[in-house]
């Protein structure tokens, strides 16, 4: 929207807000989606504000800069939805529900940067099949189901085991004399 975040929210909080709540989600969930939403004007073409005035620091091109912050911040396209269709991610719930929501949701995230960036912690740089393997894994531990956090895990083991052995496989056979 090019205007400041409380600009943007009280906008959109007028506008959106009651669709939202009527519609039947959680009033707090429903806030925080359009809080979300405002703030990510800041990293998306052609506004970008936040991104523009970072190119002008780094003396960069401005488009290339949004860009480049559109594609660092694709997790915030995603977040919002979960944080407005899963209520126990702000807390509302059972303790438990809490714990396993907002665990296999640090797990998503975590998997979705890996995917979209392409670099996992203890891997290195990942190729094209594990990257979309991890965003289905993602995707898994998104879905509040307990067989789809199963079957997540699993694709998650088998992608980073099969990764790390490939690593080891390739450090081995560039060693001297092997």
């Amino acid at each position: 929207m090019g205007v400041t975040v409380s600009a943007c929210y009280i906008f959109l909080a007028i506008v959106l807000g009651p669709a939202l709540i009527e519609f039947g989600l959680d009033p707090i969930g429903s806030h925080l989606f359009i809080l979300y939403w405002g703030m990510i004007s800041y990293i998306t073409p052609p506004v970008a504000l936040a991104a523009v005035a970072a190119a002008v620091i780094a003396k960069s091109g401005a488009m290339e800069t949004a860009f480049l912050a559109m594609r660092l911040g694709s997790i915030k396209f995603i977040l919002p939805f979960i944080i407005v269709l899963t209520p126990s991610l702000i807390l509302r719930g059972e303790p438990d529900a809490i714990v396993i929501s907002i665990s296999t949701c640090i797990i998503a995230v975590i998997l979705m940067s890996a995917g979209f960036e392409g670099y996992l912690y203890g891997i290195g740089k990942l190729q094209w099949p594990s990257r979309i393997t991890l965003l289905i894994a993602a995707g898994g531990f998104i879905y509040t189901d307990k067989y789809s956090y199963m079957a997540a895990a699993v694709l998650l083991t088998i992608t980073y085991g099969a990764n790390l052995f490939l690593r080891r496989t390739r450090a081995a056979a560039s060693l001297p004399g092997a």
